[in-house]
């Protein structure tokens, strides 16, 4: 061959496998990406678990001084002089058996001394006979106690003309979005757990009204020395409406104030001094103050 065939093919060459190069890249599939990770899922925050509003059970012996007085005025004024005398009782209460509800068992007893009297128009005649009288109540009660939640401060709202305070974090976002920059992100806070688990109860109120009511036992009893068959043992059973307030002083010991009315009838009456001023009631109100003590079961 000559040089300029040799020339020739060499050209044809290399035209014939610059083409084929192109078709090779193009059958052939671009590397692919690698795979980005894929973000973490951020957990929904739960919301905290609110204390319940159940107080723990508790058993409270109780002690009380008081002021009783007896309906029956005029009968008991006519024989002992009073109707009216400081007493002492003392109890046990079952507290929160069921959310708010108490249970209880109060005695108070009660003693006057006079003497056997005669009445003519209305004068009351002393027969110089001695009498001892007993009135004896067994309270059988039940009721509610109210739970009064703490107050939260709330803050002062401004006063006029005022501007309220702007929040740190606030005024660096918008100092840096003027600038061009990304805004400070607030700290991350932890998630809660999603599981809930026994609500803790709430702390016991400080101060805690409480009403109720139940039956009221009186035993009664009239005895003196030369009674002639005049003396009196008797019982009935009536009703009782209580209602006050405790206090508590520490997780052992509350103090408040209480009043009780006592509608028992059925032992006077039918005789005697009550009959002639149409008296038959043995129950009377009663106030005074109780100290508690007693042991609370939960948290």
């Amino acid at each position: 061959m000559n040089r300029p065939t040799i020339l020739v093919l060499g050209l044809a060459a290399l035209i014939v496998a610059a083409s084929s190069a192109p078709a090779q890249s193009a059958g052939q599939k671009p590397p692919a990406k690698p795979a980005q990770p894929a973000a973490p899922a951020k957990p929904a925050p739960a919301k905290p678990a609110k204390p319940s509003d159940q107080q723990p059970l508790a058993i409270r012996g109780i002690v009380s001084v008081g002021l009783t007085s007896l309906s029956s005025s005029q009968s008991f004024d006519a024989v002992a002089g009073t109707h009216s005398k400081t007493t002492f009782g003392f109890g046990a209460e079952i507290q929160n058996i069921w959310k708010n509800v108490f249970a209880g068992v109060a005695y108070s007893p009660m003693s006057l001394e006079g003497e056997r009297v005669f009445i003519d128009s209305n004068v009351v005649y002393k027969l110089g006979v001695p009498v001892d009288i007993s009135v004896n109540s067994l309270d059988i009660v039940g009721g509610w106690r109210f739970v009064l939640k703490p107050k939260g401060n709330k803050p002062a709202p401004p006063k006029p003309g005022q501007k309220p305070p702007k929040e740190p974090l606030a005024s660096l976002a918008t100092f840096a979005q003027a600038k061009g920059q990304p805004p400070p992100q607030k700290p991350a806070q932890p998630a809660a757990s999603a599981a809930k688990g026994p609500q803790p109860a709430s702390k016991p109120p400080r101060l805690v009204p409480f009403v109720g009511g139940g039956l009221s036992m009186v035993s009664y009893k009239e005895t003196s020395a030369n009674s002639n068959g005049e003396d009196v043992s008797d019982s009935a059973t009536g009703f009782v409406f209580l209602g006050g307030v405790d206090y508590t002083l520490t997780k052992w010991i509350q103090v408040g104030g209480e009043f009780r009315y006592r509608a028992v009838t059925g032992i006077l009456g039918s005789a005697g001094v009550s009959d002639l001023y149409g008296e038959d009631s043995v129950g009377g109100w009663a106030v005074g103050v109780r100290v508690s003590i007693g042991k609370s079961f939960g948290k």
